[in-house]
């Protein structure tokens, strides 16, 4: 664990510093991807990266631009192109190039294997362990070698009979569905427990236990809330990476998109972006307030200095029960909501409610888990 508390600030003095520093920024080494780096006043305010591919196609580009450009209109831009097609690299930098202005590109730079060019010629060698590597390092910056390393850090369990059992004995311990003020206080308790330790010491019950429960709109605005400032929300981005790590992939679109949004206010995009990526990928994707939050912070190219406003609008429109256990006061029970979602993943039969015997005697039961 790093100590450093002092914010990561780097002075890059040259393309070479540029380029060493790049990955450390997006959390990877780029891989035929294009960098936009939006600096306002000399400082950098955004780091987006996007595959070539995505945004070869007419308009593509010129789209991503326009959202960068309308979060930060008085921005000029570093462009770099990381790809073994130097052809595609440099039409796709002097596309941003004609998009932006000449006067709002200040760099543009093509990096292929371990040189980098710019466009008056100059040339040198990558250097992946410099200073600035090194600062970006002490600073607690991580580099991993591709993108699909980050996104190995989020991959679910694989059901065996014991996590089957564990999820079992979530179910049945959480209170009936009905009874949000429970559950809520029971997630309440959860996350305040174990992200204290950033998950390292969460079991497959109490994973299970938050998944479901954030089924629940009240868990789900608690949870989004409890994420505080940066240093607050790495400990909710390894607290959710955890859940995720310990449960079936049915039971973790949510716990993957609240890892993203702790990872956006925390100011990975990188992690952010991948963890809703997968959460897309899970079988039937739900629409629920998790989502939204973390496709409009991603989408949006909204930065995560605007966080804490976010934060108090949503706590703010929140169910007094959730306020309550934010602000450490007794909360008042609210009325049920017989709308309110099952917690029970999908085919689960809870016991309490067993269906009518069916001929014979034996009662009828829906499909395993």
């Amino acid at each position: 664990m790093n100590d450093n508390t002092n914010p990561p600030v780097a002075r890059v003095t040259s393309l070479a510093g540029l380029t060493e520093l790049v990955p450390y920024m997006i959390g990877f080494t780029p891989e035929e991807s294009m960098v936009l780096m939006a600096t306002v006043h000399g400082q950098v305010q955004v780091t987006a990266r996007v595959d070539l591919v995505d945004v070869q196609p007419a308009g593509q580009l010129e789209d991503l631009l326009d959202r960068l450009t309308g979060r930060y209109p008085d921005a000029t831009f570093l462009t770099l192109a990381y790809t073994e097609q130097a052809d595609t690299g440099w039409a796709m930098m002097q596309r941003a190039n004609d998009h932006l202005g000449e006067d709002r590109t200040q760099v543009k730079v093509l990096v292929t294997g371990d040189t980098w060019y710019d466009s008056t010629g100059a040339s040198g060698a990558l250097d992946r362990y410099g200073p600035l590597a090194v600062q970006a390092a002490m600073h607690g910056l991580r580099r991993d070698n591709r993108r699909s390393d980050l996104a190995d850090r989020f991959q679910p369990a694989v059901m065996t009979d014991t996590i089957r059992g564990d999820i079992l004995s979530a179910i049945h311990a959480l209170p009936d569905p009905h009874r949000r003020d429970e559950v809520t206080r029971i997630a309440h308790q959860l996350i305040t427990q174990h992200v204290a330790d950033s998950g390292a010491h969460l079991d497959t019950v109490d994973a299970a236990k938050l998944a479901l429960a954030t089924k629940t709109t009240n868990v789900a605005d608690l949870a989004l809330s409890m994420i505080g400032d940066p240093a607050a929300a790495e400990q909710h981005l390894a607290l959710w990476a955890a859940v995720v790590n310990r449960l079936p992939a049915q039971l973790v679109e949510r716990p993957l998109q609240l890892a993203g949004v702790a990872a956006w206010a925390s100011g990975n995009g990188a992690v952010a972006s991948i963890t809703a990526e997968l959460a897309d990928k899970v079988d039937n994707p739900t629409a629920n307030p998790i989502r939204t939050v973390l496709e409009i912070v991603t989408t949006a190219v909204v930065p995560p200095t605007l966080w804490p406003e976010l934060r108090q609008e949503m706590t703010a429109a929140a169910d007094p029960s959730v306020q309550a256990l934010l602000s450490g006061a007794q909360p008042t029970p609210s009325a049920p909501n017989q709308t309110w979602e099952m917690v029970h993943p999908p085919g689960h039969t809870d016991p309490r409610r067993q269906p009518p015997a069916q001929p014979g005697g034996s009662p009828a039961v829906g499909p395993a888990i």
